[in-house]
């Protein structure tokens, strides 16, 4: 399966074509949020492969996370921040397809493993990801801003 629309420099039809996949390959393009969580229910191991990357936290691969699934990614960006116990994290480099490659070998022959990474994944996401997280940390941030707005008497100490 790949969920998601294809990059806009890459055919992956052709690809897919060319190496004569199409019976075992299916490119679904977007789907609705619902389709993506079945998607990623019935993955054994999912990819968040991104290069470049402009910095960007990829929702789908919380989401994935959040589902409990391991998830292979590139080792760029945000990316490299998530803890190496909640994920695969493969370099951005000349290795980076055997890097790939070796990671799903191992995961696919790791049944223990693949369990390990998705509940270390979903409860990395349920303590850093959730949206009571995202409140808390929005009002931490406000408050401090206006805790440096306010003249230095009042300040909170």
């Amino acid at each position: 399966l790949i969920v998601g629309e294809a990059p806009p420099w890459h055919d992956l039809s052709q690809v897919i074509e060319s190496l004569d996949l199409n019976e075992n390959v299916l490119l679904t393009g977007r789907v609705s949020l619902s389709d993506f969580y079945a998607y990623a229910g019935a993955s054994d191991v999912c990819l968040g492969l991104r290069y470049p990357t402009s910095g960007e936290t990829s929702g789908a691969v919380l989401r994935v996370m959040a589902a409990g699934r391991p998830v292979i990614i590139s080792s760029v960006g945000s990316f490299a921040e998530l803890p190496e116990d909640t994920c695969v994290q493969v370099p951005v480099d000349s290795g980076e397809e055997d890097g790939i490659l070796e990671s799903l070998e191992r995961l696919a022959m790791d049944a223990g493993l693949r369990t390990r990474l998705g509940a270390q994944a979903r409860r990395y996401v349920t303590e850093n990801h959730s949206w009571p997280k995202a409140a808390q940390l929005y009002h931490q941030f406000i408050e401090e801003t206006l805790d440096g707005l306010r003249p230095e008497w009042s300040r909170k100490d």
